[in-house]
């Protein structure tokens, strides 16, 4: 089995200069290849998402990419708010996260063990 340990990869972020490395990208997956293509740049953009490519260093192509946002996990102050006569008297906390949004790999990379 391949080790990770066994790959020499670069990341950068997706901008416009960077966006060339997407062209010949295919990983399978049909939502997955046209989300990168097609949706990646211009979220990022519009701060939605920060966009990462993979890239082989000896092959010199794009292997993978993964989309980074920020986000948050809500919870309730109470468990049981059905008990609530009135929405404003629901409390809402937030904790402070970052969502893998998108990622994919090129299917030759199935091999790649991370132990």
């Amino acid at each position: 089995m391949t080790s990770v340990s066994d790959f020499n990869f670069d990341t950068i972020v997706l901008t416009e200069e960077t966006a060339h490395w997407i062209n010949d990208f295919y990983c399978g997956y049909i939502s997955l290849d046209k989300y990168v293509k097609q949706n990646a740049l211009k979220e990022s953009t519009l701060g939605k998402g920060v966009n990462y490519l993979v890239v082989d260093n000896e092959t010199n192509k794009l292997v993978a990419y993964y989309t980074l946002r920020s986000n948050s996990l809500l919870y309730f102050e109470d468990e049981d708010i059905s008990t609530k006569k009135n929405i404003n008297e629901v409390v809402i906390y937030g904790i402070p996260c970052i969502e893998v949004k998108m990622f994919a790999g090129k299917s030759n990379l199935s091999r790649l063990s991370l132990l």
